[in-house]
């Protein structure tokens, strides 16, 4: 039951991607979250370049709690510099 959870999140997480603006990717990494031993959650981290040249993160977490509760979380990060601009 938690891995099929855990590969419909996966799925879900690339196809949020995929429908994104186009980028090219310059980096990604894949982690397994586990609690004693027992896969509880799923996390997969992006870095993209837009054809403009500007570079966002891109982060989506799937977590499994108690009595099969699911949590899906997406996050974007662009960066910023000290006057609040897009940094290139």
């Amino acid at each position: 039951m938690v891995k099929r959870l855990i590969l419909t999140a996966l799925l879900i997480s690339v196809l949020m991607v995929s429908t994104a603006s186009a980028a090219v990717l310059l980096d990604q990494a894949s982690f397994i979250w586990e609690d004693s031993g027992q896969p509880v959650g799923y996390s997969t981290v992006e870095f993209y370049q837009t054809e403009t040249g500007y570079t966002y993160k891109s982060e989506h977490t799937l977590l499994i709690f108690f009595l099969d509760a699911v949590a899906l979380q997406g996050v974007t990060e662009v960066g910023l510099d000290q006057d609040y601009a897009i940094v290139k």
